[in-house]
Parts: C-alpha cells; structure tokens; sequence
C-alpha cells in the first residue's frame, strides 16, 4: 500500500510504502498518527490489519497514538496539542490522552462533545512517563499521510 507524504508545506515529497516504514530505524519512544484513520487498513488472511500503525509497531515502535476514524482538522489540532501539553507535564502517555480529551471537552463549544470529534484517537502502549529533559519542547513538525485511493 502506498502513502503520500506530505510536509507541513503540504509538497509532497515522495511516496512511501508500508514495507519501508517497517524498515525505518526511528529513534523515538512515541508516534503519533494524528492523520484520518491511521488505524483503518486492508485486512489480510493470517496477517491482520496493514495500516501504517502497523508498519511503525512493525519498525519497533510500540507506543502509537491513531486515530480510528476521520475526525475534523479543527478538533485533532485542539485535542493533540493537548495530549503535548499534559505529555511535557508530567503525565503518562495514556493518562496524557485521558486528560487531553477531558481538556478538550471543558474548552470547546457544546457542538464539538460529541464523541465523533475527539473519541476516535486511542493510545497503544506502554503507561510511562514521556522522558522530556528540563526546557524541552515538543516538535510539532507534523508528516501528513493521507491513503492513496488508487492502490
């Protein structure tokens, strides 16, 4: 399956197929796939699921936070610099999400409670803290994926 990939600039840069992202080395202790259904994939016979959340648990990286379902642009930038926030201050990465979601909710118009806008991101992982030294900041340069509907 191929992926578009995209810089913040939105140029695409250049395709990227899932079995390169199980080959990539990526030193990090959490990917997050903030893009629509990162989760969704073809199912496989004896294989699963092949999503690119797949692909980066495959490339070893076992703490991923997706999203399930197409969720607006508007609410998923609310809700993950949320999850940075509580991420910097302290929380685990579960519980980061936990209260990310409940910050979300008390800060937004009653329009956006329903759980279409925010109840579509999960957390796989380990429940530890993120290791962020003194003055960190998180890097927000996001790579977009969007599916290529011609696979």
């Amino acid at each position: 399956m191929r992926q578009w990939i995209f810089s913040k600039t939105c140029i695409v840069l250049r395709l990227l197929y899932f079995n390169e992202i199980n080959n990539l080395n990526i030193n990090s202790d959490l990917v997050i796939l903030s893009a629509c259904n990162t989760r969704v994939g073809k199912v496989t016979n004896g294989e699963g699921i092949n999503s690119i959340a797949r692909s980066f648990a495959h490339a070893g990286r076992h703490n991923i936070l997706i999203s399930l379902w197409p969720i607006s642009d508007k609410s998923t930038t609310s809700l993950i610099k949320e999850y940075y926030k509580e991420l910097v201050g302290g929380n685990s990465k579960k519980a980061s999400l936990s209260e990310a979601k409940n910050s979300f909710l008390s800060n937004i118009p009653a329009a956006f409670h329903h759980p279409y806008f925010w109840g579509g991101f999960v957390y796989y992982g380990d429940d530890t803290v993120l290791r962020v030294s003194s003055g960190y900041k998180i890097n927000t340069r996001w790579v977009i994926t969007l599916f290529d509907p011609g696979n």
